[in-house]
């Protein structure tokens, strides 16, 4: 028996991302692309995480001497005020 007919699905089960059939999803890509080459695409990502919220995420993270620091913790202050 051949391998590659066995990992073979259905069409309908490849179909990712909620999407009704294969068209729905060349629409909604197509739709993207649109909003992408005319400057209104809005990544889903923009503004989920604050940069401050991130900057004390990451620097709580990292194992690094006090006056290191202090003194990334003043460069952050520069860029988000």
């Amino acid at each position: 028996m051949d391998r590659r007919a066995l990992r073979r699905r259905p069409q309908a089960v490849r179909v990712q991302g909620g999407f009704t059939d294969e068209e729905e999803a060349l629409e909604y890509g197509q739709a993207q692309l649109y909003e992408i080459r005319h400057g209104l695409h809005v990544s889903k990502r923009a503004g989920a995480v604050l940069m401050t919220d991130w900057l004390d995420e990451w620097l709580a993270a990292l194992d690094h001497a006090h006056l290191t620091e202090k003194s990334y913790r003043r460069r952050a202050a520069s860029y988000t005020g």
